[in-house]
């Protein structure tokens, strides 16, 4: 049987048409199997879980009452709060890896357990901020404050918003109240509502555990925030984040302190 010259045109034309129809049925199919695994890979990091609250949850090795419902119910609000990709979350972690080594030395000179780095971490989020009450700085210290643990706040100057300065004067003031106080829970609470009001709420209260203080909101929630930051900081992989080593903050340390 002979072809025409035709005849092998339409062949060769029908050939063609037949693998790009089958090309294009394989590209459908490639792009359909690539939606749906991005719908569940999606589906499945964007799940909200609930939390396992580790039971041994301590502060400056002063231990967290898990086994009472109210402590239990705020500690796992804090976490919530913390975790799953949410952006400022994610650059605290940047942030952090950058400046805990400086700051987590200047704590142990100064015999301040290491806990007390997750301070700056919630008052300023590691940024020379001013707050609308004039504190200013990493820890936030207010001008009367910097001035009496030895810091120069002048017009000139204001070394509040010196890290190593405003760190050790933190420490000076942080084992001023731990004399005064005896714990470095109520410390914690003392740094944020100030020291006499928290010994007017221990006197008229008549107890000094602060999981038992009934507080105003943002006293109430302060040491479980300040938890909550070393939880997620300490144990990113349980609380939605995969942090790698290469994408901190940390490599960088030598150039940001010239």
């Amino acid at each position: 049987m002979k072809f025409t010259v035709n005849t092998y045109k339409f062949l060769f034309s029908f050939t063609l048409i037949m693998l790009a129809t089958l090309i294009q049925q394989l590209f459908v199919f490639a792009t359909q199997i690539d939606e749906d695994q991005f719908k569940q890979d999606f589906q499945e990091k964007y799940k909200t879980y609930a939390f396992n609250i580790p039971g041994d949850l301590n502060f400056a090795g002063e231990n967290v009452p898990l086994d009472n419902f109210n402590v239990y119910q705020k500690m796992d609000r804090a976490l919530l709060a913390n975790s799953y990709w949410r952006t400022q979350s994610n650059e605290m972690h940047q942030r952090a890896s950058r400046w805990f080594p400086l700051i987590e030395s200047i704590l142990a000179k100064h015999n301040i357990p290491s806990d007390f780095k997750y301070l700056p971490a919630i008052e300023s989020g590691f940024l020379n901020a001013t707050s609308p009450s004039g504190a200013v700085g990493f820890w936030q210290l207010m001008d009367k404050t910097a001035v009496e643990y030895g810091l120069s706040v002048n017009d000139e100057i204001d070394e509040r918003n010196h890290i190593e300065k405003s760190t050790k004067a933190a420490c000076k003031y942080l084992k001023k109240l731990k004399r005064e106080l005896g714990s470095w829970t109520l410390v914690a609470l003392a740094y944020n509502m100030g020291v006499n009001a928290t010994k007017d709420q221990i006197a008229h209260q008549q107890t000094r555990n602060y999981y038992d203080l009934k507080l105003n909101r943002e006293a109430a929630r302060y040491v479980y925030r300040l938890l909550a930051m070393k939880e997620v900081i300490e144990h990113p992989e349980n609380y939605g984040y995969r942090i790698s080593k290469n994408s901190t903050y940390a490599t960088n340390n030598a150039l940001a302190l010239k």
